[in-house]
This record gives structure tokens, C-alpha cells and sequence, in this order.
């Protein structure tokens, strides 16, 4: 489980909290604010997801910048820019696998 919140890079503002649920390597809820959100509609994946994605967009030449977390070592703050396309989001609160 973790919070996935999106940033406007552009307007410098944050896009709403949503609480993705992971269950095994699938996405299993989304929520903002309480309410279910279509998962396929905010960039929820599983961490294994989130680690192709960014190999992804390096790999077509965007650039990537990622913060990592120091004791777990998944990306807790990700950019990616190629030319007018951005994506900005960051990871708090996840929990390791059990």
C-alpha cells in the first residue's frame, strides 16, 4: 500500500492523494479521499511496474530523474520530461512486502 500523489510541473501544483492497494504484483484498490478510482485512469502499478516504467521512458529517450528511498530503495519522488510531455509524481508511505 502507498500514497501516489501526480505533479503539475508546469502549474506547480498537486494533483489529489490517491491510496493504491498491491496485492501480490496487481493493482487491487484505488482511492482518493474514500472513494474508488479506476486504476487506469492515475498511474497506479506495482512497484516491479514502476521500476519497468522508468527503464521505459529511459529507454525512449526521456529524461529521468528519481529519488530513491534510502532504506527500502523504491523511487519515492519520479520526473520524466521529453519535450512538451512531463510526468511527475511522488510515493510516500509504502510498505514493504510481506
Amino acid at each position: 500500500m502507498y500514497e501516489l500523489t501526480i505533479h503539475d510541473i508546469v502549474d506547480a501544483s498537486f494533483g489529489p492523494a490517491h491510496l493504491v492497494t498491491v496485492t501480490g504484483v496487481e493493482i487491487s484498490t484505488v482511492t482518493a479521499d474514500g472513494v474508488a478510482v479506476d486504476p487506469t485512469t492515475v498511474l497506479a502499478c506495482s512497484v516491479d511496474e514502476l521500476f519497468a516504467q522508468i527503464g521505459s521512458w529511459e529507454a525512449d529517450g526521456w529524461t529521468v530523474d528519481v529519488i530513491y528511498a534510502q532504506r527500502l530503495g523504491h523511487p519515492v519522488f519520479v520526473s520524466a520530461v521529453r519535450g512538451d510531455d512531463i510526468v511527475a509524481f511522488s510515493i510516500d508511505g509504502l510498505l514493504p512486502g510481506r
